[in-house]
């Protein structure tokens, strides 16, 4: 084999994945620890694609003689494995999973497995930079079935790569691309399919979008997949139950999170559920509960806010103005540094308006303002709540000034062009 690939590729070639194999050994006998060594090793089989490259489109003969090469009693596991790198290069998945079943049949150590994993998961992000969605989505059910013959390739939960992978997950819908963001998080969860947090990572995604069904069905198989993290996929999924009006559902779920430290987010969900039902009373308890007890999930600030937010207009609708208004502050000062800090400081300024206070609510609008961090996606809808109290007070050329704000971010809303359709020819 070794004089064939020389007459196939050259000596210095060879000698490359000589030297390549040599670091392979030396990596894992010092356990990987360095991270420039685990960088190399996880693009070994790219960077010595000189040598390996004929081989990806080989001939059905020369397939038998690299498979002959190294199958036997004491087959090479690497070459094995290299072989199903290379079939995933081609996008051959049975072939992959033939190679990479006899390299793991080939070896003991789990490490090597794992690092395969890692390459194998770097191609499907690859696929997604790309926005190649349908080809990371192939790859992903070859991953899952791969792990599930053979669970040694699967990625530890709580290490490094899954870490880092979920972060990269999260990236893609940073930048704004949020199919690669789903697709990202389906990948982990092939991977890791221990790891709860991968599969409520992309309920929440779904939730977000409003795809109630498919949320719920994500926590599920969280709640299934990991015992340890049941209290944050029943809160998730009493939460997904109350967005879809599925009272009953998520008061049972919420009332089974107590238990296993549900906290603030269940006792929110059961406030909610209360206060939609008419029990005013119950759900004033249940809310001041969620502002008291902590959640083993984290997420206490939201919950906490949303739990003097709710207390504030419960006040506020029966005139209790002085207890709404202390209620709404205490849930800014709860957002306090956070990119919700804004919107708190906004609803402080709503329940002003509310009352006919123009003034008072004119200077929580443009505190929110200076709190809101740039870029930030909802400031137009501090500006819109600024220009109406600019308007009820009489000021008319700011409150132009702050609908043409609105309008620079949504140009096509209508209830702007008419207000200011109205103000400018008074101008």
């Amino acid at each position: 084999m070794g004089t064939r690939l020389v007459r196939r590729i050259g000596l210095w070639p060879s000698a490359i994945l000589l030297l390549f194999a040599v670091l392979a050994l030396l990596g894992q006998r010092i356990g990987l620890q360095d991270a420039w060594l685990r960088n190399l090793l996880n693009h070994v089989w790219l960077t010595s694609v000189v040598g390996v490259a004929p081989i990806s489109v080989m001939d059905k003969d020369e397939v038998r003689y690299w498979r002959r090469a190294v199958s036997g009693e004491n087959g090479n596991p690497a070459l094995y494995l290299s072989l199903g790198r290379i079939r995933v290069l081609d996008q051959d998945y049975s072939s992959a999973s033939e190679a990479f079943k006899q390299g793991a049949s080939a070896t003991r150590s789990s490490t090597r497995l794992q690092l395969t994993s890692l390459w194998v998961l770097g191609r499907g992000q690859a696929y997604l930079d790309e926005k190649s969605y349908e080809a990371a989505g192939q790859l992903t059910i070859f991953l899952a079935d791969l792990a599930l013959a053979e669970p040694r390739y699967a990625l530890p939960c709580n290490s490094r790569p899954t870490e880092l992978s979920l972060a990269r997950a999260w990236s893609f819908g940073h930048e704004g691309d949020l199919l690669a963001e789903e697709k990202a998080y389906q990948l982990v969860m092939a991977l890791t399919p221990r790891c709860a947090d991968a599969y409520y990572r992309l309920g929440g995604l779904y939730y977000n979008q409003q795809r109630y069904e498919q949320a719920a069905k994500v926590y599920v198989q969280g709640i299934a997949v990991d015992t340890r993290a049941v209290v944050c996929g029943y809160g998730y999924l009493a939460g997904t139950y109350l967005a879809q009006g599925r009272l009953d559902e998520a008061a049972h779920t919420a009332e089974t999170a107590l238990p296993h430290g549900g906290g603030s987010q269940a006792n929110l969900v059961l406030g909610r559920v209360s206060q939609l039902k008419g029990d005013l009373f119950l759900a004033q308890d249940y809310y001041e509960r969620a502002t008291e007890q902590a959640s083993r999930c984290g997420q206490d600030d939201w919950a906490r806010w949303t739990a003097y937010f709710n207390l504030g207009w419960m006040a506020f609708d029966r005139n209790e103005y002085e207890l709404a208004l202390f209620d709404m502050r205490v849930a800014s000062q709860v957002m306090s540094g956070t990119a919700a800090e804004p919107q708190a400081v906004k609803y402080v300024g709503d329940m002003y308006r509310r009352r006919d206070m123009l003034q008072e609510a004119i200077q929580e609008y443009e505190k929110a303002l200076k709190l809101a961090p740039p870029g930030w996606e909802w400031v137009w809808n501090i500006h819109l709540a600024l220009a109406d109290a600019y308007r009820d007070s009489g000021r008319g050329d700011e409150a132009i000034r702050e609908y043409k704000v609105v309008m620079g971010f949504t140009p096509q809303n209508e209830a702007v062009r008419r207000e200011l359709d109205k103000l400018e020819p008074e101008r």
